[in-house]
């Protein structure tokens, strides 16, 4: 199996013997809608939003691709626009590729009522796609997934802050690249083998849309959700990558 981010794009691209499998998560797609009701008035264009994408999915044809979570921004069931615009989103996806899988983030809620039934639906607690264990991020996953030899989880939007003066910061999406700690593992999976988790690559995605500030991994913000927070990734054995593919160094620099 042969992974790597594609240049620039916040885009897992895996190939795993003939399939090719494209990863992205949290596109929080109405957004904007929810910052209108604070009186923040966004520009969004979800017609160019898409169009960036089919570029990149021309370029590439990708076999499978796999929605990481968070595909929208309403915790619970979307408004009618949001609804059009997530339609038009998997079209133009299926248009490009002929396998979409969808994974529940948490704020996917009731999503799952909505797709249309040649769209692959894995819930919160994960699943495995072609050898690759997937879960948004907010819930404890299956250990189906964190058996896997390669597993990809999202949620976090992580961040790397660029002081620019004593007082603004500008924020760069980032990837983790890493793996698990067996004995922290260990204390929440009964039967782990180590021998898995050490061939295991762990890797956190950065955000698909760019939203400034997330969990700022150089900061002091902590993690999100179980995994993370709870410390099962080895802060000694990963590395922080940005989406230019400048390595930032250890993360437990920064932790």
């Amino acid at each position: 199996m042969f992974f790597q981010p594609l240049f620039k794009k916040p885009i897992l691209n895996v190939e795993n013997g003939d399939h090719r499998i494209l990863l992205f998560g949290d596109l929080h797609i109405g957004r904007e809608f929810r910052d209108r009701k604070k009186g923040l008035i966004l520009r969004y264009d979800i017609q160019n939003f898409v169009s960036d994408l089919v570029n990149v999915l021309d370029e590439i044809q990708a076999d499978i691709i796999v929605l990481l979570g968070d595909i929208k921004d309403d915790v619970y069931r979307s408004e009618s626009v949001t609804n059009n615009h997530l339609i038009l989103l998997f079209s133009q996806i299926l248009a490009k590729c002929p396998r979409l899988v969808l994974v529940k983030g948490n704020h996917d809620g009731l999503i799952e009522k909505d797709l249309p039934e040649n769209i692959e639906y894995i819930g919160p607690t994960g699943g495995v796609v072609e050898g690759i264990g997937v879960f948004h991020g907010h819930a404890w996953p299956s250990k189906e997934v964190l058996c896997s030899k390669l597993v990809v989880t999202a949620h976090n939007h992580t961040t790397f802050a660029s002081e620019l003066n004593s007082r603004s910061s500008h924020y760069y999406r980032c990837w983790i690249k890493g793996k698990l700690d067996f004995q922290k593992v260990g204390e929440y999976y009964a039967g782990m083998k180590k021998e898995t988790l050490i061939k295991s690559d762990f890797i956190v995605l950065p955000s698909f849309r760019r939203f400034g500030q997330g969990v700022v991994i150089n900061g002091d913000d902590d993690f999100i959700g179980p995994v993370l927070k709870n410390g099962l990734l080895d802060l000694e054995k990963s590395h922080i990558f940005l989406l230019d593919g400048t390595e930032l160094g250890r993360l437990s620099v920064y932790r």
